[in-house]
């Protein structure tokens, strides 16, 4: 489905690097007007932002994906639908994104998309935010695969620095210590042709995180 209204998108201004959105819910323009739009913009789209899950492992207390109201049609994109409205040309892409609020490995077709992007958007950068759980040893080879032709940027988004005090922000199931292991074995994976950068997301809670816990992970 496209977006229900094309004139949102043309009244919306951007402020201080933001966007200010309108009050669309009222309009109700022509499908076929949107299509058309859409269509358009394919053309001259450089940055893509893609969501191969809406759904996540985790439950961080200050996301609001745990709550009830935070709904989509499905919990797994259909990568073969988004191919499609690419209509095969994507090869301008400068950015491509494959995650927004849900665990994007949660989806067992997003490394598969990946691979399709490096042999269809060389000039992109693709970037990943994970908390690394569902990180599986044969995505991490993929995507050591796919760094060697594209330009990778891994966020580990691993609120803590040890099971008990991730448990803490991240919910009281979350595996620490196996998304750990995830992140090690697709950093042993590097080698020196790989374009492959990992950056461990930390958001820091004086609740959460001593000084000592800090001091303890500046030297791991």
């Amino acid at each position: 489905k496209y977006p229900g209204c094309v004139e949102c998108l043309h009244n919306c201004n951007g402020e201080s690097g933001g966007v200010r959105l309108v009050d669309y819910c009222t309009l109700s323009p022509d499908q076929q007007k949107v299509a058309v739009y859409f269509d358009q913009s394919l053309e001259i789209s450089t940055r893509f932002h893609i969501e191969p899950a809406s759904i996540c492992n985790s439950r961080c207390s200050t996301c609001f994906i745990i709550h009830d109201d935070f709904t989509r049609e499905v919990d797994l994109m259909d990568f073969d639908r988004v191919i499609e409205s690419f209509g095969g040309d994507i090869k301008e892409a400068t950015y491509i994104q494959l995650f927004y609020y849900g665990e994007p490995f949660l989806n067992p077709q997003t490394t598969r998309f990946l691979r399709y992007l490096s042999d269809n958007a060389p000039k992109a950068k693709v970037v990943f935010s994970t908390n690394g759980v569902y990180l599986k040893a044969e995505y991490a080879r993929d995507i050591i695969e796919v760094s060697r032709k594209v330009p990778i940027i891994v966020w580990n988004s691993l609120h803590g620095s040890r099971q008990e005090n991730s448990r803490k922000y991240m919910g009281k199931t979350f595996m620490f210590d196996t998304a750990v292991a995830n992140f090690n074995y697709l950093s042993s994976l590097r080698t020196p042709d790989c374009n492959l950068r990992l950056v461990w997301k930390y958001v820091l809670f004086s609740w959460n995180d001593s000084v000592a816990d800090l001091a303890e992970l500046e030297h791991a």
